[in-house]
């Protein structure tokens, strides 16, 4: 079972500490290319996995001026550049996340010592893009199914593929991740793990970087955090699980009904088995599933549905988010849509008299924190968060986006969204 005082601690306690960073000293990230940063927003890496070890990278140039900088209490430095900006902008950062995360007794133990040695608190590994889905906001960037698509999407419009970044398949063997799995010491403080994607358990080397872990005998002292689409479950998996202290599964839902299909991109997998799979996640021991929905301009009017859909199916150690919501590509953002249509869909969240407020308890069990309703009301309230030409500009982009890629994959936006029906059957100029 969960501890319940994971529902219980104080969030913001590290406020009152003064302005310090946990990732150049306790945080790493790698990607698939092998690249090894500090953290999945630095700007540069310490280096690469194909070419040195965790430990001549901790030691070269980069990693050590990013310490000195942050010793000296000098925000300035370009590697941190995007999270300074976060912060200055929404007063949220990774810097802070890592803060509300790690236990206060672990934090106050925290070392800044430029010399210090590598003590990793936090591991967060993406090995490869390779997915079987291909939902409407990614790209072949992330998953490898898109790539025939977007092969296609350009035969149809070659000059045409604003704000998508094209991919290949791209995948790095647990030899090489080993260089930075190379001392079993520097991660004997190991708290979170995360792998992403692509699809993390599709992979094979995935499974061997969790029971890299066991065998050390650290994991049980680890929160194994995982996003996943969900379509994957398999004994391997629950095998893992029960040697962590918590497993947190990050199980993407962007629709329900013919919608979850349309989003995720083909009839490969439905929502009902999804559910299957469900069930048999939250039978995992010392697992909790986290919804996360990616709130667009398809779902924008079945957010309700997806929440009714979540309460029918909820579990103690379930939780769900509205948080994440389509910045790029732009036209994809709900944003974009003509403002007689976001006001339907607000209304239609009005309607349903969701929770609001910043905490949301479902009878008596543990309470989970602000869901994100109000800020997309609010978003849809919002007309000028795009000028009105760029407003015009990226709805056009929409519905050629669809209709290229419907005609592509042989569905039909409008019998899948009939609130969009009028939308596109306007006639618009070519993008």
């Amino acid at each position: 079972m969960i501890d319940n005082n994971y529902f219980e601690r104080d969030w913001e306690w590290h406020k009152t500490l003064d302005k310090k960073c946990l990732a150049p000293w306790h945080s790493l990230t790698i990607d698939w290319a092998g690249n090894v940063y500090s953290d999945a927003v630095a700007t540069k890496p310490y280096g690469n996995l194909y070419e040195s070890t965790l430990e001549k990278m901790w030691n070269n140039d980069t990693a050590i001026g990013l310490r000195q900088s942050w010793a000296d209490s000098s925000f300035d430095n370009p590697i941190c550049r995007k999270c300074n900006k976060k912060e200055q902008t929404t007063n949220s950062s990774r810097r802070q996340y890592f803060y509300s995360n790690f236990q206060p007794e672990q934090i106050k133990q925290a070392t800044y010592n430029v010399d210090a040695q590598p003590d990793i608190w936090y591991l967060e590994i993406n090995p490869s893009n390779k997915c079987n889905l291909k939902c409407r906001m990614c790209s072949g960037l992330i998953s490898s199914s898109w790539i025939k698509d977007e092969t296609q999407l350009q035969n149809i419009s070659p000059s045409w593929m604003p704000g998508r970044e094209t991919g290949e398949y791209q995948k790095l063997e647990f030899d090489v991740i080993k260089n930075v799995l190379d001392k079993k010491e520097h991660f004997v403080n190991l708290q979170f793990l995360k792998l992403t994607g692509g699809e993390p358990l599709m992979e094979e080397q995935n499974y061997q970087i969790m029971e890299q872990f066991i065998k050390w005998d650290i994991a049980k002292n680890v929160i194994l955090d995982i996003n996943t689409n969900g379509t994957i479950y398999n004994d391997r998996l629950s095998n893992i699980a029960k040697h962590f202290k918590m497993v947190k599964l990050h199980i993407s839902i962007e629709g329900t009904g013919d919608l979850y299909q349309y989003i995720r991109g083909g009839d490969n997998f439905t929502i009902e088995q999804l559910e299957e799979n469900i069930s048999m996640f939250n039978d995992l021991p010392n697992t909790m599933i986290i919804y996360t929905v990616t709130v667009q301009a398809y779902n924008i009017f079945d957010i309700a549905n997806i929440w009714k859909w979540y309460l029918s199916i909820r579990k103690t150690n379930n939780e769900i988010y509205f948080k994440n919501v389509v910045v790029n590509p732009r036209y994809l953002s709900f944003h974009a849509l003509p403002s007689t249509v976001k006001q339907q869909a607000k209304q239609l969240l009005i309607d349903e008299n969701l929770p609001l407020g910043d905490w949301w308890k479902y009878d008596d069990q543990p309470a989970q924190g602000n869901i994100g309703f109000k800020n997309i009301i609010d978003g849809l309230e919002n007309d000028n968060y795009y000028s009105k030409q760029e407003q015009q500009k990226y709805c056009k982009e929409f519905v050629q986006f669809t209709r290229d890629l419907d005609s592509i994959r042989n569905t039909d936006i409008k019998k899948t969204v009939p609130q969009l029906k009028e939308l596109f059957e306007r006639t618009y100029e070519t993008v």
